[in-house]
């Protein structure tokens, strides 16, 4: 995470505030350390390394850009049995801000929106 505040913008998923982004920052230690690389042990016993190498397409994330120094985290919908309940929980925040985001999720990925006695509600 960079130590720079976070800019907000109508293209986030959810503008943080400059208190949020202080917060996460000082949980993180005041800056990213670099993720360790994978060791050979059986994944359960693995915990969080560096596995993928992420960009953006509309080169943002290059120095001097809006995303540079963000971190991404990456779901395998197709192996990672916790992935598709991560991607409900996602696109459930997104709903109410990015309705278009989650129809979309919701149909590429066969996420079904919570019923009212499942929501609580």
């Amino acid at each position: 995470m960079s130590t720079e505040p976070v800019r907000e913008s109508e293209h986030d998923p959810e503008n943080v505030s400059p208190e949020t982004a202080a917060l996460i920052r000082e949980r993180m230690g005041g800056t990213r350390v670099a993720l360790p690389e994978r060791v050979p042990v059986p994944n359960t016993e693995q915990g969080l390394y560096r596995k993928y190498d992420v960009r953006r397409t509309d080169g943002s994330d290059a120095p001097g850009g809006k995303h540079h120094g963000c971190e991404y985290f990456v779901l395998d919908v197709a192996h990672d049995p916790h992935a598709r309940p991560a991607l409900a929980a996602y696109v459930a925040s997104v709903e109410a801000t990015h309705p278009q985001l989650a129809a979309d999720l919701r149909e590429r990925y066969g996420i079904t929106k919570p019923t009212q006695q499942e929501s609580g509600r």
